[in-house]
């Protein structure tokens, strides 16, 4: 609201040259989606974890998955190495696995390895932590990992090298989870103490700390203008923050649990936020407004995602 009117539309900004020359051939790729041309969709599964595995993310081109693990580890997979290979059951990297290890049997006829194949293990294990990791996101262009954990850090990884590049400090307790912004600068982060925060890549102190929720921040997110974040908390409540000034900007009230995942669509209209009771709010960022009531999870919902 300014100056006693409600702003219907939020600033986007401005892309460099190269960044906005990037993102047109990303979305020049997509398809028209209709009733008669549905997307597809794509799954994976990591198995045999137990209670290792607290969460994963891929990668916006779907070649990546980062698995966040209780042993104080991040495993990656290069699911596009694996396609290939399975393409062709003659194909050089068959002799050559990329994940290292001993070369796994391949089942004649049936286009898989055992779970015991070469083929099933992580191409890049990135430890550093020291606890359980909760959280992690990919850059658009798979060169950076963020990583959140129980040591109360954000840490910044190079997907070429394997190496920890930074390590941002200053939440107080465990922080639960971490967002790229889109274009692959900012990083946000919520935590236990209370506090989003956000980051970037040439420094290694918090660039604003913002402060509101009564209760735990459970999850954080960007706003397709990088210019504003939302998070969601213990405390029921969804909000929206002025990355410029640190300031509520939009507050959205009407889950009867905690928030426990936020996500906003790619036109920055709308946001959807899930609940510890299984419903799903979609609201109107410009009038504040909470639309629809989504139903049908029995439980927590943890992660969300739009359509691109």
């Amino acid at each position: 609201v300014a100056g006693g009117q409600v702003v219907k539309e939020i600033p986007r900004l401005k892309l460099s040259e190269d960044v906005t020359e990037e993102l047109v051939g990303v979305f020049a790729k997509r398809k028209t989606v209709s009733a008669a041309q549905l997307p597809s969709v794509c799954f994976y599964t990591v198995g045999n974890t137990g209670d290792e595995m607290n969460t994963a993310a891929i990668s916006y081109d779907g070649k990546m998955v980062a698995a966040c693990l209780n042993d104080s580890s991040i495993n990656m997979w290069d699911v596009s190495k694996r396609k290939h290979a399975f393409s062709d059951p003659d194909a050089a990297e068959r002799k050559m696995p990329p994940f290292g290890g001993e070369q796994g049997r391949y089942v004649s006829g049936e286009d898989e390895w055992e779970e015991s194949s070469a083929w099933y293990r992580p191409l890049r294990v990135m430890s550093g932590h020291q606890g359980a990791v909760y959280g992690a996101d990919i850059t658009m262009n798979d060169e950076f990992v963020a990583s959140c954990g129980e040591d109360c850090t954000v840490r910044l990884w190079s997907n070429e090298t394997e190496t920890n590049l930074l390590s941002l400090r200053g939440h107080n307790y465990p922080v639960w989870d971490v967002a790229w912004s889109f274009e692959g600068f900012y990083i946000a982060s919520a935590s236990y103490d209370g506090t989003a925060r956000l980051w970037s890549m040439h420094h290694a102190y918090p660039l604003r700390i913002f402060v509101g929720h009564e209760a735990d921040v459970e999850c954080v997110c960007f706003h397709p203008n990088c210019n504003y974040l939302v998070s969601g908390g213990i405390d029921r409540t969804v909000r929206m923050w002025d990355a410029s000034s640190g300031k509520v900007a939009r507050t959205f009230q009407g889950h009867m649990t905690g928030v426990t995942a936020v996500c906003v669509s790619s036109d920055g209209k709308t946001l959807a936020s899930g609940g510890e009771n299984g419903e799903v709010h979609i609201w109107d960022i410009a009038m504040e407004k909470r639309l629809e009531v989504l139903q049908g999870h029995g439980d927590t919902v943890t992660a969300l995602d739009y359509c691109q």
